[in-house]
């Protein structure tokens, strides 16, 4: 006999469960299919009981002569997974030897489970330094862009206020200079902003530097009342 087995919370149980089910036996010949509510799941909490569930799902599936609800967890008071579920319905011992015919499905005896997730689980451990060194990395890139920040609001008020010099100056020498070309002297204006902010940005990115110290010295000097970043 091929029988297919759905775990889940079944909170609540519903059409969709029915019909993934049915589709599980046409297309891999299933004789039934088990619905097995789990009474502790590992991954997610419930709030409605084991019973309650259990009840639910047994009046969902009594009209399909190829559905069966299974109280193999009922006894379980510690969280359950995939693999004690299985062994508890004494899977694959129980499965018809030509399931393996199916395609996408393996049958794997239970004496050989273990081995395979020892097994699983050292081929995983040769990515943990890879795994340590890609955190190493990430977390210093991290604690270089907080580093920064500190000093991005300071950045910003003295462009802003450099802006504010630049543009005072060029509404001076409109009313000085006949023929005045605006479009270019703001252009000059604005790349002469941006490189001296980036040169001051690069001062406070100088390890060898006090960068508390460089802030109060650039807020004094030009009398700078910086807005705290969001």
């Amino acid at each position: 006999m091929s029988i297919g087995v759905l775990g889940g919370t079944f909170d609540p149980p519903h059409q969709a469960h029915c019909e993934i089910s049915l589709r599980a036996i046409d297309q891999y010949g299933l004789d039934k299919v088990l619905f097995v509510p789990s009474k502790n799941p590992w991954q997610k909490s419930v709030t409605t009981s084991y019973e309650d569930r259990f009840t639910m799902t047994s009046l969902l599936t009594e009209n399909y002569p190829y559905f069966e609800v299974s109280d193999v967890e009922a006894v379980n008071e510690k969280q359950t997974y995939t693999v004690d579920t299985l062994k508890n319905l004494s899977i694959p011992k129980n499965v018809d030897e030509n399931v393996k015919e199916l395609p996408m499905v393996s049958l794997v005896h239970l004496d050989h489970l273990s081995q395979m997730t020892d097994e699983t689980l050292e081929k995983r451990k040769q990515f943990i330094p890879v795994a340590e060194s890609i955190i190493a990395e990430i977390k210093t890139e991290f604690e270089a862009w907080v580093d920064n920040r500190k000093f991005a609001p300071t950045i910003k008020a003295l462009k802003e206020k450099l802006h504010l010099f630049a543009a005072a100056e060029v509404n001076t020498q409109r009313k000085k200079i006949n023929q005045f070309n605006e479009a270019q002297a703001e252009l000059i204006s604005a790349n002469l902003v941006q490189k001296i902010t980036n040169h001051f940005a690069h001062h406070l990115k100088d390890e060898t530097i006090s960068t508390n110290e460089s802030l109060e010295l650039i807020k004094k000097v030009f009398q700078l009342e910086s807005k705290k970043h969001v």
